[in-house]
């Protein structure tokens, strides 16, 4: 039964990696990160089999464990394969304790469509006291509840882009909007572009949020999505912004770090834009515990189950990042929940 065992542990994991750009590929290895631990532990459990066949037990050669050193040079490879996006993207941060004299603080998350925890938000805001907000996912129903508190905190706003389900993306800020994506379709495209005017100059964003993977449709409308963004970038808004231009571009990718299509649009942006957000240990910002606690789809589940899915590793995703363009400073980068949302959001300081 081991041996069997063994055998679809390994099977599985050689199918995930050659077929990582598929729907199926892409779930398995960018929202179930423990990949690398289970090759870890089935790599330790057949080289202790192995030297039991070399050194100890010399007169039990049972068939698994004449197997040993293929198992140990199946798992190794596997280890190593799910190792090695991990290793290429997470990172200490290296700019934290840059000086900067006048930050504009900045605080993003998915604050999720069917949040009705509004007087923890307003409290969270007023605790942080962000210079610029920018939520996704957020409804008329957001936008009714919280209209008269952002109207006398953050006078500027925008809504950058919007859905068919009336959910969009939002920014509300303490300084004057431009909204630039007024000559494209934001609808399909799913992201805003729009710059804020402060006395340390313009700041440049993108607030994305890409469809997420639910079905292989929404797969391939997200990839298009992250073609789109990409190609916007380079070609449509480049020649329109200085030179030195100061660029964030952040949001719910739906993409992880291992996968295939955020190595790709990562790697397009290399010298023009970093991700910040490759800090160590790994960071998660979707976790099977707060959807349990917050989507009303999963009520009917005793309290205690969706209490301990927060400490579950399983079904854990690094799904939302921000990118700034190298001439930025920022600090203080840390990883916030917003009361209700199914998303951790972030909230740095930049100059």
């Amino acid at each position: 039964m081991s041996l069997i065992f063994a055998s679809l542990r390994i099977l599985f994991g050689g199918v995930v990696i050659l077929c990582k750009g598929s729907y199926f590929g892409e779930l398995a290895i960018s929202f179930l990160p423990h990949l690398s631990i289970i090759s870890f532990l089935g790599l330790l459990f057949r080289v202790f089999q192995l030297w039991r066949f070399l050194y100890k037990d010399k007169q039990k050669k049972s068939l698994k464990r004449r197997l040993s050193p293929l198992f140990v040079l199946c798992f190794g490879i596997l280890f190593g394969c799910f190792l090695r996006p991990i290793k290429q993207f997470y990172q200490p941060l290296h700019q934290l304790n840059q000086s900067i004299d006048s930050p504009i603080k900045v605080l993003f998350s998915n604050i999720y469509m069917g949040n009705n925890n509004i007087d923890a938000i307003k409290k969270m805001i007023l605790d942080e006291n962000p210079d610029v907000v920018l939520f996704v996912e957020f409804s008329e129903e957001h936008s009714q509840a919280l209209k008269d508190f952002f109207a006398t905190h953050y006078p500027y706003s925008n809504t950058t882009s919007r859905s068919k389900i009336a959910v969009g993306s939002i920014v509300f800020s303490k300084y004057p909007i431009d909204n630039l994506a007024d000559d494209f379709p934001q609808a399909n495209w799913r992201y805003g572009y729009f710059s804020i005017d402060t006395e340390k100059g313009k700041y440049y964003f993108y607030e994305i949020h890409t469809a997420s993977p639910v079905s292989k449709a929404f797969f391939e409308k997200r990839n298009q999505q992250l073609k789109q963004i990409k190609s916007d970038f380079f070609t449509h808004h480049q020649s329109q912004r200085e030179s030195d231009a100061k660029i964030i571009m952040l949001g719910d990718f739906n993409t992880s770090p291992r996968s295939a299509y955020y190595a790709d649009f990562a790697e397009s942006f290399s010298g023009t834009l970093e991700n910040i957000t490759k800090t160590f240990p790994i960071l998660f910002t979707r976790n099977l515990g707060e959807m349990l606690n917050v989507h009303k789809d999963f009520s009917f589940l005793p309290l205690w189950i969706r209490k301990a899915g927060g400490y579950f590793p399983f079904f854990q995703s690094h799904i939302d990042h921000v990118f700034l363009s190298p001439n930025l400073k920022f600090k203080n980068l840390k990883k916030i929940q917003i009361p209700g949302s199914d998303h951790s959001g972030f909230i740095f300081e930049i100059e």
